[in-house]
């Protein structure tokens, strides 16, 4: 029978999961009145709307687990990383020496989670990264075993960003435009990669650095080249101005990006600019179906604007905590890797709010992504893509 943990607000059902996993007796983490949990966010520097919804991610969690985790309040230790690896670096320092944090999320950005890398090793603190970057994976057949993705990674999304622009929405002769980060330079290889493999040879490749703001004399080389589609993989903010100089150059071809097109930062940026645009998203808050439908709608009733995947990711992160706490029955970091570790061994599924979390071999969670299309400053579903080792579940 497949072992299934099922998060849904403040429920927790567990079928056929076992017996909790051993942890140390008499464990300093189990007698504190709370459970802490880190998080490295950029609350300054470009990325500060970034970590707005991440917080934001976490109160909702909070809300909508008012029984806390082990009968105990949660509280978490926030640190900023300034936008920066260095910053990042600092930031989880803080939170790995803490002495109190039973996990931690590993950032939002890939650059800055893989600088953090040999800190988790070192504290022996399980760390949930959001970046998407293949290196994550290298870095846990390498040892790294306290890293985790609850996203799919770069390989996946590269390989589905290719298949959809060129076998699904039918472009032919492809351009593509990518930052030169961990993030950018591999989505983009694996994404080229794909192309190649079916029979298509890009038109032409241009890579910017991280916080480029000008973007005009590449979008025009696009133009002259001659495509009819073209890939980008972008963070928000570099999402939006690449939108808008698309627009701005009346570029009329088919335009797939990376999850950001699509998300509620760059939307808001980039305004009727992003509409047309396709992305490959681990979120859409047009979701049909719950409890990704209940959660959209209550951010946007708070809000007045769509949840970002920032803030649906970071809210995954929190049930995976809570549901390796749980299963423990200790807030020790050795017994929440440990438990993490059996949710893999026992191919345990966790409810997240657009997709079942379910851990590979290489420690990537998610297990499906979508994709959507932006229509009237809103991403909507298109079609739902599963984690190649789960096609056909």
């Amino acid at each position: 029978m497949k072992k299934i943990v099922l998060i849904m607000a403040a429920v927790v059902i567990l079928a056929s999961c076992g017996a909790p996993a051993a942890h140390a007796a008499d464990s300093p983490y189990d007698a504190l009145d709370k459970v802490f949990i880190g998080a490295i966010l950029p609350l300054t520097g470009p990325g500060a709307m970034t970590g707005w919804f991440v917080q934001e991610g976490i109160a909702f969690w909070l809300e909508d687990n008012p029984d806390g985790i082990l009968g105990k309040p949660v509280e978490l230790i926030y640190a900023d990383t300034q936008s920066t690896e260095t910053g990042a670096t600092a930031a989880y320092l803080t939170i790995a020496t803490d002495g109190r944090v039973s996990a931690s999320h590993g950032g939002q950005f890939s650059n800055q989670g893989l600088a953090i890398l040999p800190h988790s090793l070192t504290y022996k603190l399980p760390t949930i990264h959001h970046g998407s970057s293949v290196r994550f994976a290298e870095a846990v057949r390498e040892g790294h075993k306290y890293t985790w993705q609850n996203r799919i990674n770069d390989q996946g999304t590269g390989f589905s960003m290719a298949n959809a622009i060129h076998n699904v929405l039918g472009a032919k002769k492809i351009a593509v435009i990518h930052d030169n980060n961990a993030f950018g330079q591999g989505l983009a290889d694996n994404a080229i990669a794909a192309l190649k493999s079916f029979g298509v040879e890009p038109v032409v490749v241009l890579s910017y650095t991280t916080n480029e703001r000008q973007f005009a004399g590449m979008i025009s080389r696009i133009a002259a080249s001659g495509a009819d589609g073209m890939l980008m993989m972008a963070h928000p903010n570099e999402s939006a101005l690449i939108q808008i100089e698309v627009q701005n150059a009346g570029l009329d071809i088919i335009k797939l990006g990376s999850p950001d097109a699509g998300g509620a930062i760059a939307i808001s940026l980039a305004e009727d600019a992003a509409n047309g645009w396709y992305s490959i998203s681990d979120w859409v808050p047009t979701i049909a179906d719950d409890p990704g439908k209940t959660f959209a709608r209550k951010f946007f009733e708070k809000h007045g604007q769509h949840a970002d995947m920032n803030a649906t990711s970071t809210y995954d992160i929190m049930t995976i905590f809570k549901a390796a706490i749980q299963h423990a029955g200790s807030q020790d970091p050795a017994a929440v890797q440990a438990a993490l570790e059996y949710f893999l061994d026992n191919k345990v599924e966790i409810q997240g709010l657009a997709t079942i979390i379910s851990f590979s071999k290489e420690h990537l969670g998610n297990t499906s992504q979508f994709l959507a299309q932006n229509v009237d400053g809103v991403a909507q579903m298109i079609d739902r893509i599963p984690r190649a080792d789960r096609a056909g579940k």
